[in-house]
């Protein structure tokens, strides 16, 4: 703007303060704010949204004290900030457990990311043999008296899950047991 004063003259000028907000959010998400201009004081509130599979992790950046896990996160514009949302894959455990006379592996708490999978190997101790899979509490699969070791797959996993296998003793297992009789 340019301008000529013929006459005296009085001139005010009106200064506002502000200061830039600059947003941005990692891969996997998105923030509802973009960045902006706003007056000095200003209170923003900021929405940090996960893609499918992923949680909001915490802001980078500018963020006041504490506020980092926030979400969402309002902030006062008293100084210029450059806010990021960063975001995490969401990982889910799979419990795997095994009875007596034989093994799972992994055994115990497996953690799987976001739509990956995970196998796991049932292996009997002779002269056992596998009895029955159950998976999240259903029975999934009985065997006969010749299976001795299986694989089983999760694909895709998007929850928490349980697996655990029982193993079976065949009749003779017991047949060379012997009891003893002690009369007093």
């Amino acid at each position: 703007v340019s301008f000529e004063i013929q006459t005296n003259s009085a001139l005010t000028w009106n200064w506002r303060t502000e200061y830039r907000l600059t947003t941005g959010a990692g891969t996997h998400g998105a923030v509802d704010v973009g960045s902006g201009w706003h007056t000095n004081g200003a209170s923003v509130t900021i929405l940090a949204t996960a893609s499918n599979g992923y949680h909001f992790a915490e802001w980078t950046g500018d963020v006041p004290t504490g506020s980092e896990t926030a979400n969402p996160l309002t902030v006062t514009l008293d100084q210029a900030r450059a806010l990021t949302a960063g975001f995490a894959i969401n990982m889910y455990a799979i419990t795997a457990t095994a009875g007596p006379n034989g093994a799972i592996v992994p055994t115990g708490t497996v953690m799987v990311a976001h739509g990956d999978g995970a196998n796991f190997a049932m292996t009997a101790i002779p002269p056992a043999h596998l009895d029955e899979v159950t998976v999240d509490g259903a029975l999934a699969r009985v065997f006969g008296p010749g299976d001795s070791v299986f694989t089983s797959r999760f694909d895709n996993v998007v929850s928490d899950h349980t697996i655990s296998v029982s193993f079976n003793l065949p009749p003779t297992a017991f047949a060379n047991q012997a009891s003893i009789t002690i009369d007093i």
